[in-house]
């Protein structure tokens, strides 16, 4: 029965006559097979969503609900997982780019700090002259 699917999966959706559509709807629904087929579950969906597009309600009956809600729950441990690293991804670099935020504001007050330093040196430098210089003119 694989077999079979392989090769209904490969005829586009669009291709199919409604009367068509709604019988391979129904096959689909009762087969066995379906959950564990890599393609036949997003077929049956597009087969639903022509339907759709075209204004028939037929094809939009429980089988097609059963479907969809297969087609939820046959979701792998692997698929999950993936969905849990992509979801880890995006929030490590949202972290990174938070740390290099607060990366950019370390060096901007590193920087402040040293151009306080340099000129309270400079001060400092300025009131040693001057005392000198006002011991000299004593």
């Amino acid at each position: 029965m694989s077999a079979v699917l392989d090769r209904l999966v490969q005829i586009p959706a669009e291709e199919l006559a409604a009367d068509e559509a709604d019988k391979v709807q129904w096959a689909l629904a009762a087969l066995e097979e379906v959950k564990t087929h890599p393609r036949a579950n997003q077929y049956a969906l597009e087969l639903a969503q022509q339907a759709k597009e075209r204004g028939e309600a037929s094809c939009l009956c429980a089988s097609c609900a059963d479907l969809k809600g297969q087609l939820a729950a046959s979701r792998s441990p692997a698929e999950a997982a993936i969905s849990r690293a992509k979801q880890a991804e995006a929030e490590l670099k949202s972290e990174q780019r938070k740390v290099s935020r607060l990366e950019e504001e370390v060096e901007m007050w590193q920087e402040r700090a040293h151009k306080e330093r340099s000129r309270r040196r400079d001060l400092e430098e300025w009131k040693m002259g001057h005392k000198a210089l006002v011991k000299i003119q004593a």
